[in-house]
């Protein structure tokens, strides 16, 4: 009877050392599923504008020729936009030299995409016959990362017959993209996570354990579209000024506002809570 007390009593002491009692009489663990959003709102830092040159007319002789003469007049004001070193000057000094070695190009990539010619033939008429016509186009891509040569270089195209600006993309280079998206999906588990404790605060649970996240396919938004019309209205009144002889108002540069930028993440996610108690005994730790 005595060796059955002592053994009895052994065995409680060691049950209230380890805590199972308060961990029996704890609610039971329960499983949560929930969402985490976040969303990171940023200036684009990058600007995709691709150029078209076109000529037609019945001598192809003449349409290359302006095509040609118009693609090399535009990739002559770009090419220096591109080059990795800043250009020389005539006193260098340690400052200077400085400077150079993180000199940043505004053009990060420049290339001819599209080259394309066409010919046909004109109906004629009662009084005319049919007439051979002929059509040639180059697109030119340029990633600006310095948007002031930018608005100089569309100011010039504006003034360029042949020429005119097929679409402007605002984004972000590789580099900030990826470290965003990061960012935002971080943020979006902390959001599920304070979710959670916030539901299991009031039953007495304290400890949270992520068992399943999924990533909803929410759409960000890494790139904006420039509206090319405006610039094509700007364009016209880049012409009447020049016709009303005031030049230096024809010159200005275009006023460029970077596109705003979204990056979202939302994850759904299956969480275990439960309160503290045998996290020694089981290693159970939570998040």
């Amino acid at each position: 009877m005595i060796a059955s007390s002592w053994l009895k009593q052994s065995i409680i002491t060691v049950l209230c050392v380890l805590g199972i009692p308060s961990y029996l009489s704890a609610p039971k663990p329960i499983s949560v599923h929930l969402e985490g959003q976040s969303s990171i709102t940023v200036p684009a830092n990058r600007a995709i504008v691709s150029l078209r040159i076109n000529a037609e007319g019945p001598k192809q002789d003449r349409v290359a020729d302006e095509v040609r003469k118009t693609a090399d007049d535009v990739l002559a004001t770009l090419r220096p936009l591109a080059q990795l070193q800043p250009p020389q000057l005539t006193t260098v000094n340690a400052t200077t030299a400085n400077s150079d070695m993180q000199y940043q190009p505004p053009i990060v990539d420049l290339s001819v995409t599209t080259f394309r010619s066409y010919s046909w033939q004109k109906p004629g008429s009662l009084l005319s016959r049919e007439t051979p016509q002929y059509q040639a186009s180059v697109e030119i891509e340029a990633e600006f990362r310095d948007f002031e040569p930018l608005g100089i270089l569309l100011a010039q195209v504006s003034k360029t017959p042949a020429a005119t600006v097929q679409s402007l993309k605002w984004t972000l280079d590789d580099v900030t993209k990826k470290r965003l998206f990061s960012k935002c999906r971080s943020e979006a588990m902390v959001d599920a996570l304070d979710k959670v404790r916030a539901y299991i605060r009031p039953l007495g649970m304290d400890k949270v354990r992520a068992i399943k996240v999924t990533e909803s396919h929410r759409r960000s938004r890494p790139v904006v579209w420039g509206n090319v019309d405006v610039l094509r209205l700007q364009h016209d009144e880049l012409d009447y000024n020049t016709q009303m002889e005031e030049p230096e108002i024809a010159t200005e540069r275009f006023g460029l506002e970077p596109g705003t930028l979204e990056i979202v993440a939302q994850i759904e996610g299956e969480f275990c809570a439960w309160k503290t108690g045998l996290e020694a005994w089981f290693r159970r730790g939570g998040v």
